[in-house]
């Protein structure tokens, strides 16, 4: 997780250089959806990280599973 500080010059942004704030485990890194949330004052963050190996089985695709319901 990193910051980056931003300057309002009236017409135009300045960005300062990145700084890392702490490392993450985030299950997705390269999702559009967020893994993550700021507290409303922004000085706690909620993440959701992997710890460990997962012990979970692979997905299971059933197809034609509504056939399966009439038997």
């Amino acid at each position: 997780m990193i910051s980056v500080a931003v300057t309002n010059n009236g017409a135009e942004l300045e960005f300062g250089a990145p700084k890392v704030l702490f490392q993450t485990h985030m299950q997705n890194q390269y999702s559009i959806s967020h893994e993550y949330d700021v507290s409303p004052d922004g000085q706690r963050f909620l993440i959701g990280t992997l710890i460990g190996e997962s012990k979970a089985p692979p997905p299971m695709v059933i197809l034609n599973w509504a056939a399966d319901l009439k038997k």
